[in-house]
């Protein structure tokens, strides 16, 4: 006579949520709380983080021999006010009563129904092998199910339900989660459970432009995660205290490693980091600085020709043909105050007219070339350079397009094209451009001091001659262009 042998597997729900530390919702690296219940479990940790479970139980009511089936569906509901989003895993066992992955038998804790590996994944449970179990969910409504896979041991990186990054709180996402079990005809009969972990950690806030302290650590998802203001945004957000508010501009001061310079930096509304003060990095023919970067962040050696000149008169060659030059004699002095008077502009707390020249260099300079690459760079067209003087994850910015100036004054709603008439925008918060002068080439003298700024691109663009951003009381080029061997300012933009 044949037996009938049936398996009831229950499976306890318990709910892990992670500590939250402070307004920026940092996770615990430990579990601090845990909750269990019989009916609708759910529980917060400082309003930021819930979880709600639909029922406290999955279970599969009976199996028949060598049968396979599926239990009832738990949906899994997460709310968090951190909009840095979250991640919710699964784990099973618990370290107690149940010490593995297996369900186990609860009359003789005979183990028999053992999980699938956590790097399986069968469609049909009726694939399953005989006495194995796995879980499979869905974040689509019960759309499209997972494969079925096995659950890692508690205290193990738990098997990610779903990992949301996000930018705004979360309104209730819904996970929803079940489980597949079979049997073998050499199993014995009875009630067959273990504990199935639901934990929901807050993530952390990613790096911005205030985490760092240098300009070489910056990259492209630092600038990305810092706050793009609103072109109407003119006051500073320095400390910060306003992380995420578009009206306010983040700005802050990093250390160049190559000779301990310190820039302001902010962000800008065309989404870049850009410097807001002028370049001050001294050329010195005798050594070698590695710090200087591509386009791609990659770092090579540079030996430039010359090093920083400190007296006028001295000629250079239109083209740059002799190499890098550059004029720092007056690079502490500031435009307007003490040192050099301005003509017009109503300044601003870090920039025109009060602001320090820096260092004035040819385009040889600002782009780190020789000198025969840069009379020979643009020659027969328009020609970008990647490389350049500024710090490793900065660039020169381009004559149009994205990194460019073009972009940056279009996007305070400033001319993007060369007009014959004068400007004042941008030398005010938050742009904070200034108006250093030139040096000239031909006779080695200094010109238009607090009355015009050149500032050098990366493209050249005919036999002698470079982009610039240049600017006078009745001009603004945003793509304008000069003899490359002109002394120009350097304004670099995180890449």
């Amino acid at each position: 006579m044949h037996q009938r042998h049936t398996y009831k597997i229950m499976s306890i729900v318990t709910i892990m949520l992670s500590s939250i530390l402070g307004n920026f919702f940092v996770s615990s690296h430990v579990s601090a709380l845990t909750y269990q219940s019989t009916v609708s479990p759910e529980f917060t940790i400082n309003e930021a983080l819930t979880i709600t479970l639909s029922s406290s139980d999955i279970h599969i009511d009976e199996l028949a021999v060598g049968q396979s089936d599926v239990s009832n569906v738990v949906d899994i509901t997460v709310l968090t006010n951190n909009s840095y989003g979250y991640t919710l895993t699964s784990t099973a066992g618990n370290g107690d009563t149940f010490t593995n992955t297996n369900l186990i038998n609860a009359d003789d804790n005979t183990k028999i129904f053992t999980s699938l590996a956590p790097t399986d994944s069968i469609s049909d449970p009726a694939s399953f092998a005989d006495s194995k179990w796995g879980y499979s969910f869905s974040t689509d409504s019960k759309t499209t199910w997972s494969n079925y896979s096995g659950l890692p041991y508690y205290g193990n990186t738990g098997a990610t339900l779903l990992a949301k990054d996000t930018q705004s709180a979360s309104t209730g996402d819904v996970v929803n989660f079940r489980i597949a079990a079979k049997s073998s005809a050499t199993q014995n009969a009875g009630t067959y459970n273990n504990v199935i972990n639901f934990s929901v950690t807050g993530n952390t806030r990613p790096n911005d432009i205030f985490d760092i302290t240098t300009m070489q650590e910056m990259t492209s998802s630092i600038c990305a995660n810092t706050t793009t203001p609103n072109s109407s945004a003119t006051t500073f957000d320095t400390f910060p205290k306003h992380r995420g508010d578009p009206n306010y501009v983040p700005r802050t001061t990093l250390t160049d490693t190559r000779d301990d310079s310190t820039y302001l930096i902010s962000k800008l509304a065309d989404g870049h980091c850009w410097m807001s003060q002028n370049l001050a990095l001294e050329l010195d023919a005798e050594s070698s600085v590695t710090a200087y970067d591509f386009s791609a962040g990659t770092t090579f050696p540079y030996s430039p020709q010359n090093s920083t000149q400190y007296s006028t008169g001295i000629p250079w060659e239109e083209d740059a043909h002799d190499g890098a030059r550059s004029y720092g004699g007056d690079k502490d002095k500031y435009i307007g105050g003490t040192d050099i008077t301005v003509s017009g502009g109503t300044g601003s707390d870090t920039g025109e007219p009060y602001e320090k020249i820096g260092i004035l260099y040819n385009w040889a300079a600002a782009t780190a070339q020789t000198g025969e690459q840069a009379a020979a760079a643009g020659a027969s067209g328009e020609q970008e350079i990647t490389k350049s003087i500024c710090p490793k994850g900065w660039r020169l910015p381009a004559n149009e397009g994205d990194y460019s100036f073009s972009t940056l004054m279009g996007s305070y709603g400033l001319p993007t094209t060369n007009q014959n008439q004068g400007y004042s925008s941008q030398l005010q918060n938050p742009l904070n451009f200034n108006r250093p002068g030139n040096y000239y080439w031909s006779n080695g003298t200094l010109n238009d001091h607090g009355t015009a700024g050149y500032f050098w691109s990366s493209v050249g663009y005919s036999a002698r001659g470079a982009h610039n951003l240049f600017f006078y009381s009745t001009y603004f080029h945003p793509q304008s262009g000069y003899s490359r061997g002109m002394g120009f300012s350097v304004r670099c933009v995180a890449i």
